[in-house]
Order: C-alpha cells, then sequence, then structure tokens
C-alpha cells in the first residue's frame, strides 16, 4: 500500500495531465443460487464505484464513477449451469471553479462482455448451504479522453486499450427462507492489448500508461452479495454486493485500476414467473 500511494503522489507531483487513468473496473461477480433444472438469472444492477477529490494546482478536481450491469444465467441441468453479464462505466474528473491546470477534465468509458460455464451442489441436509463454481472468459474496451483547457491551441488527450481476460470462482451460498447469503472468491487473469493514444511517450510514463500493451495481470476479485425476496413477489430477487479488485502478482508494473465498487440489483427468475401465470 505504501509503495501504490507514493507512487500515486510522484505522478501527481510530475505530470501537467495528471488525473488518474483508468484502465479496468472489476464488474459484479456473477453468483446465481440455483438449486434445479431450468432456474434463471436476469436482472440489472446500479454500480458505484464512489466519488474522489484531489487538490491539483490549487483547485479541487471531483471524480464520479458509476455504471450498470447486466447478468444472466441458466441452470441447463440440476447440476450445470451457463451465465453471462455486461458491464458498462462512465466517469468524469473535473475541476471545480478555477480552470488554472492546462487539463481541466477527463471523461472515461468501458464496457465489458464475459460468459461462461458453471457447476452448482447441496452441500448440506436441509438445503441452506450450497456451493458453485464458475469458469469464463471476457472482453472489452477501456478508453478516456483529457480535455485542453487552452482556448487558442487545444490538444485533448486519448487513450483507449483492449481487455480480455480468464477467471476462475468459487463461492459458498447460503439460503435460509427468504434471505441469500454469496461469498464469491474470484481469480482474474487480465490481460491489456490494442493501445491506441496520441499520449506522447513521456507523458505515458508520467501517468502510468507505459507498458501496458501486450501486459497481463493477475487480480483476486472477492465479494459479499446479500439477496433477498418478497413472499408476495417470489420470482424477484433484491441484490446488494461490495466487491474487491486486489494484483496478485507483482512484476513492478503498476497501473490504475478501479479497485472496489458497491452495487445494487433486481432480478427475476423466468420460470417462476411463467409458473405464477398459469
Amino acid at each position: 500500500m505504501k509503495f501504490i500511494s507514493i507512487t500515486f503522489i510522484a505522478v501527481l507531483a510530475l505530470s501537467a495531465c495528471n488525473a488518474p487513468k483508468y484502465v479496468y473496473s472489476p464488474n459484479i461477480v456473477n453468483t446465481p443460487l440455483f438449486t434445479e433444472k431450468n432456474q434463471s438469472k436476469v436482472g440489472l444492477s446500479y454500480v458505484s464505484h464512489g466519488r474522489e477529490s484531489f487538490s491539483q494546482n490549487n483547485f479541487i478536481r471531483r471524480g464520479r464513477a458509476a455504471g450498470y450491469d447486466v447478468q444472466a444465467a441458466y441452470a441447463i441441468t440440476n447440476k450445470w449451469l451457463l451465465h453471462g453479464s455486461y458491464a458498462n462505466r462512465k466517469e468524469n474528473l473535473s475541476s471545480d471553479k478555477n480552470l488554472t491546470a492546462r487539463y481541466a477534465s477527463i471523461d472515461y468509458d468501458r464496457n465489458y462482455f464475459d460468459a461462461g460455464i458453471g457447476y452448482f451442489t447441496d452441500m448440506s441436509n436441509d438445503s441452506t448451504i450450497y456451493f458453485q463454481a464458475l469458469a469464463g472468459y471476457g472482453f472489452g474496451k477501456s478508453e478516456f479522453t483529457d480535455f485542453d483547457n487552452d482556448p487558442s491551441a487545444p490538444i485533448n488527450r486519448f487513450h483507449s486499450n483492449n481487455v480480455s481476460k480468464y477467471f476462475l470462482q468459487g463461492s459458498f451460498q447460503f439460503k435460509i427462507k427468504n434471505i441469500q447469503l454469496q461469498i464469491p472468491n474470484r481469480f482474474t487473469v487480465v490481460h491489456f492489448n490494442n493501445i491506441k493514444t496520441n499520449y506522447t511517450e513521456q507523458e505515458q510514463s508520467q501517468n502510468i500508461l507505459l507498458g501496458l500493451d501486450g501486459h497481463s495481470v493477475l487480480l483476486y476479485e472477492p465479494a459479499f452479495n446479500f439477496g433477498f425476496n418478497l413472499n408476495k413477489l417470489p420470482a424477484l430477487k433484491f441484490e446488494t454486493q461490495l466487491g474487491f479488485s486486489l494484483q496478485l502478482n507483482n512484476n513492478n508494473q503498476f497501473y490504475r485500476r478501479r479497485t472496489s465498487f458497491m452495487s445494487i440489483g433486481v432480478f427475476a427468475d423466468v420460470k417462476k414467473i411463467f409458473e405464477k401465470g398459469r
């Protein structure tokens, strides 16, 4: 943590276009709690990575980071399932009032897809404890633009990178009446490629972007997921999740990523909806 903090401060001090350059965000960990064939999970979650602010050139830069995840899963047998998700993130870092720095605002946009297969099983005699294992592949794109504050000769900077990832996760799941608790642990290998930018090499170095192309990192992405159903709406499930993204491999390649999130969402079981309609 000391290394990360020192590096962050050093970059802010050295660079004129030094707003944090985020190149990756974790998405919500998909944790369907299935007990039998033909169960499904389809839903939408609002995701927040929090707000941030820091002082630069005697003015305050403030940021917002939010987006949404769409998730789906289907139990193809009493033990096996398919899953997929889409994640979108929008961010902005901008000044409050005094535009004294050349680069006064930065906009981010990230989009990711992933899909895979999973296995689930009942681990208790009373059907309250389950275990689930998922594996999958994902891909997407991260991009941002630095907007130049020089009205006479604006030079907006941009950067984009593709992301591909493989992940494996295990999750213990607890179900007591209408309440569900899931503790997924995901290990993700993220690979960065296809870099496009008009930053100079010096600016890339100052903003911790140099050497990103072709680079891979191993992440540990644990989460805590809480869900519940209402008796009058058994086909709907409401969930909130707190998740983290921690880098495991120490190869001296420091890069900026969102390291935590909180979400709230609503999900439907299509099978239960049709059963209720009969």
